[in-house]
């Protein structure tokens, strides 16, 4: 479900929007993380992952048998 929280506030400043054609936050060497960048690089993940799960599942349906499996040989 997409989030309703408006982020472009103090003390997130993300600025980031699906209109604006890009997927790439670049950061400055010798320079410390601002928390805008940090936020864009989230808000970029968060996006790309609803859309995924959008395309394979469809909004409140059950997914059934609901376990977990794993391969132990890897």
């Amino acid at each position: 479900m997409p989030q309703k929280t408006d982020l472009d506030v103090s003390p997130y400043w993300d600025d980031w929007e699906l209109g604006d054609d890009f997927y790439r936050v670049l950061y400055r060497p010798s320079f410390a993380v601002q928390a805008r960048e940090l936020s864009s690089a989230q808000s970029i993940l968060q996006n790309q992952i609803e859309q995924f799960g959008s395309h394979m599942f469809k909004e409140g349906s059950i997914v059934i048998p609901g376990h977990i499996g794993y391969d132990s040989t890897l």
